[in-house]
């Protein structure tokens, strides 16, 4: 993809460069999941431990495993990643209403939003995780309800 765009014009281009990190060991891999109580996908292991820890990938690329998230410890960066999160999963769900009649589609992204709005207001690891599950699953639903329309 770098040789189609020299000038790096695509969106999110300028960020990545098109460039792979260095992949990272099980040990690595294993330590973020513990330290961050999480399973990962075993596609995205696969990807990090053989391709690269990020950041080349869609739009601005991944975040690598081994790099702190900017917002981590500023509550106001939280707020605004939240916000922005519940705008563009309202966007969304305009498109949706939009494009379609179908009121199961509808309603499982009106599902998707609410869980969405959710997730800045859990109080504990243990109702984030579960938020986090919920919108997880509700966002399979509306792919693939979103499918049949293709």
């Amino acid at each position: 993809m770098a040789a189609q765009d020299p000038g790096r014009e695509r969106f999110g281009a300028d960020t990545h460069r098109y460039e792979v990190t260095p992949t990272l060991a099980e040990a690595e891999i294993r330590a973020f999941e513990e330290s961050h109580g999480v399973d990962l996908p075993m596609e995205y292991r696969s990807f990090v431990a053989e391709v690269g820890n990020g950041p080349a990938g869609p739009c601005h690329g991944l975040m690598p495993l081994t790099v702190t998230r900017p917002e981590a410890g500023d509550p106001d960066a939280v707020r605004i990643r939240a916000y922005d999160l519940r705008s563009s999963a309202q966007e969304a769900l305009f498109r949706v209403q939009m494009l379609t009649d179908d009121d199961r589609l509808s309603g499982t992204a009106e599902d998707v939003l609410a869980d969405i709005t959710e997730l800045p207001k859990a109080d504990a690891r243990a109702a984030l995780d579960e938020l986090r599950a919920r919108t997880r699953d509700d966002i399979s639903r509306l792919v693939g309800s979103a499918k049949q329309h293709l």
